[in-house]
Formats: structure tokens, sequence, C-alpha cells
């Protein structure tokens, strides 16, 4: 199934859904190691395995105060090797 909005497909050639808001992400996962938030991911497959490449992942940087100062991605992957994705 494809969804359009605005003429846009918001699936990718592989069939995994585009982050956006017209998804209803049925997991989600928070990795706070650092003490802040440092990689969120989402997916369209309720209880997904974690080493499946259905996960968009965001991945956040934090200074000494502490403030967000950059957030990269999404990226798709899976949560187990997230930190190894394509970053900056």
């Amino acid at each position: 199934m494809f969804r359009l909005r605005l003429g846009k497909v918001t699936r990718d050639k592989h069939h995994i859904p585009l982050p956006n808001d017209d998804f209803m992400w049925l997991d989600e996962r928070l990795d706070w190691t650092s003490g802040n938030v440092d990689y969120r991911a989402v997916t369209e497959s309720h209880k997904a395995e974690v080493g499946d490449d259905v996960w968009w992942i965001w991945k956040y940087t934090w200074d000494a105060t502490p403030n967000c100062t950059r957030i990269e991605g999404p990226l798709l992957g899976n949560w187990t090797a997230r930190a190894a994705l394509a970053w900056a």
C-alpha cells in the first residue's frame, strides 16, 4: 500500500514507510546511555525485531549544558547497529 500526500509517495523503494506524521508508529525505542536521548528510532511494525532494517533512527548530540546541539537522521537501519550507521 502506498500513501500519497501532495503527490509525494511516502514509502521508499523497499516499501518501508518514510518518517513523517502520516504514519502511526507502532514501536519506538530510545537510548539514554549518556543521560540524555542519544538515539531515537521508530517503525511501523509492531514488536519489530531490533536486528531488522525497519527502524528510522535519529542521533542526538548534546553539549555540557546539556543543550541539544545537533539532530542527525533519520537513517534507515536496525536498532542493534545504530551507532555504526553513516552518521556525519
